[in-house]
């Protein structure tokens, strides 16, 4: 499937709204707005209704629903030696702006590997994983074999098995949350036993480390801003969106736009996506406001850091990190990335730099490499929450 945006000269047309704004490509969807309906045929592959008998694929088929950087679903598995998956990346479905050394889309393999390693144990097989690409970090990956996993016989473990149910039930929450309802005990207390040994996950709150706390907010603000303010990381993202339920069913991937206002729009080709909206527009500063108010909602920052920055260690911290979001979404937890500060761009290394300063710090530790950061906390008892995202579907990941 082409993951190229379609061409519609009539887009290249702007509408104003009140005040002199431009709609933009990333317009947020109000509260108030109505939503046309992500098409179910979309959907498909979260209901794991009819799964296919061949064991590799029956995994695959859970593995494919793991989070990943702008939905690009990167994924390409060779099948053709027995027991054993081999995972490399589609070149065309990478972000060289937003993510310039391929970082974040190895977190996002390493996720899906952590999806196939919990689906795998519910047949009885143990995944022995080994990275078999480049390890340069100072570039994008190659299209070559990264991953292998062969699969071997083991016993369940009841752990996997509560984490593996709630795959289907897995998804990003981006609404308002309960700032006064605190993340459990239960969760912290859990959150070692789903670590790689190379891994750490923590909660930092204003309740145990108020200061830093309030910081890595003001921190997250300011690389939301550079993200959006940056003509070209914000391209990025414009190209990828699927606006109604044409696009969405058609690619199946990226990031949907749903709101029935913007789809009339686009449909009556008034819906710009030539270029992002200026940093004085409205729909600019609407953007950022919504933005900060979800921040300001936010109980705790989930943070998910390694010990160095190899392949192998983005790969397991994308391995430590979904299993902790299918732990907080067994407990009713919310969890959203707002890693634009971990980004590598240039753009943002002052923000870089005093991320990982701030919370090697609150670690008593140097080196360290912050690979996730997200809010994580009760979704607010009026937010509107949203479903899964869009998914390829496995025959699209299998060469």
């Amino acid at each position: 499937m082409s993951s190229k945006q379609p061409t519609n000269q009539n887009r290249r047309r702007f509408i104003r709204v009140a005040g002199g704004g431009i709609i933009a490509a990333a317009v947020p969807v109000s509260a108030c707005a109505p939503i046309a309906k992500v098409p179910e045929s979309a959907l498909t592959a979260w209901r794991l209704e009819t799964l296919p008998q061949e064991y590799r694929k029956w995994i695959l088929a859970h593995a494919i629903l793991a989070p990943n950087p702008h939905n690009r679903q990167p994924w390409l598995v060779d099948l053709s030696e027995p027991d054993t998956i081999t995972v490399s990346l589609d070149p065309e479905r990478l972000l060289p702006h937003t993510d310039p050394y391929g970082r974040q889309i190895m977190i996002g393999t390493g996720a899906m590997l952590g999806l196939l390693e919990l689906a795998a144990t519910q047949l009885g097989y143990r995944t022995d994983i080994s990275y078999t690409g480049s390890q340069s970090t100072d570039r994008l990956p190659k299209a070559e074999p990264l991953v292998r996993v062969e699969l071997t016989s083991v016993d369940q473990d009841p752990l996997h098995t509560a984490l593996f149910e709630q795959i289907p039930n897995r998804h990003t929450e981006r609404a308002d949350y309960n700032p006064d309802r605190p993340v459990p005990s239960e969760f912290l207390d859990t959150l070692p036993t789903m670590q790689d040994s190379n891994s750490h996950g923590q909660i930092i709150s204003s309740a145990n480390n108020a200061d830093e706390f309030k910081t890595i907010s003001q921190l997250v603000k300011k690389a939301w801003y550079t993200e959006l303010a940056t003509p070209a990381t914000m391209m990025e993202s414009m190209n990828l969106l699927r606006v109604g339920s044409a696009e969405i069913n058609q690619y199946r991937d990226g990031i949907v736009i749903d709101s029935l206002f913007l789809v009339m729009l686009d449909k009556l080709g008034l819906f710009d996506r030539s270029k992002p909206a200026p940093p004085d527009s409205k729909i600019f500063k609407r953007q950022i406001d919504d933005f900060n108010t979800s921040i300001d909602t936010t109980p705790a920052f989930y943070v998910q850091t390694s010990a160095d920055n190899t392949r192998l260690s983005q790969i397991n911290a994308g391995r430590s990190y979904v299993k902790a979001q299918l732990y907080a979404t067994k407990l009713g937890l919310a969890m959203h990335p707002v890693s634009q500060g971990l980004q590598e761009y240039p753009q943002v290394k002052s923000v870089y730099t005093e991320m990982h300063s701030l919370i090697n710090k609150i670690n008593r530790s140097t080196g360290k490499t912050v690979q996730m950061l997200t809010r994580i906390g009760y979704p607010s008892a009026d937010s509107k929450l949203t479903g899964p995202s869009p998914r390829r579907g496995l025959q699209a990941h299998i060469l």
